[in-house]
């Protein structure tokens, strides 16, 4: 049963479990990379990139706090895993740089607001004049400590710099 308390703090750890056809397809591709890399010795890693498809605004930044990818930040991640040569086979979450961390995890899933200003007071103001909502729940914050730490990557898209970029 799932645990509707809190959030889930998604790192590299966190046991894959399929729900569907998708899941199941890239969890198998993952298995596959794993294999030629241990058994064939190619060199490679698993980049799980976050939501980066074309949806409205407001969409847009809610996903940028938590589980969002600018395409610029996710072509420099596949750039610098390019450019790495791994010594064991690695998985790594691909997504936008977050000030969440896990002490917030019960208050996202139940006042996620209250988060958001906490760490980006300025946002409310650009939310209003935008009509925009916030979320109203958050149910996962996608960790990138790890490609931080073996690749080196650093996202400059994030949150503030999507909503302080768009023109009114």
């Amino acid at each position: 049963m799932e645990d509707t308390s809190s959030a889930v703090w998604v790192d590299e750890e966190l046991p894959a479990i399929p729900r569907d056809i998708y899941d199941i397809t890239k969890l198998t591709g993952e298995n596959l990379c794993k294999d030629f890399f241990e058994k064939e010795g190619l060199n490679g890693c698993v980049l799980r990139v976050s939501r980066f498809m074309e949806e409205p605004e407001n969409s847009i930044a809610n996903y940028r706090l938590y589980r969002g990818l600018d395409e610029r930040d996710g072509a420099m991640a596949h750039w610098l895993a390019l450019h790495k040569r791994f010594k064991s086979y690695e998985i790594f979450n691909i997504s936008n740089d977050t000030s969440f961390t896990k002490a917030d995890l019960i208050d996202l899933k139940h006042d996620p607001r209250k988060v958001i200003l906490r760490y980006y007071p300025t946002s409310e103001e650009i939310y209003n004049r935008r009509q925009w909502t916030f979320p109203q729940s958050i149910d996962r914050v996608y960790a990138i400590d790890k490609a931080k730490r073996l690749l080196g990557y650093r996202p400059g898209n994030n949150f503030m710099e999507y909503i302080s970029g768009l023109s009114i």
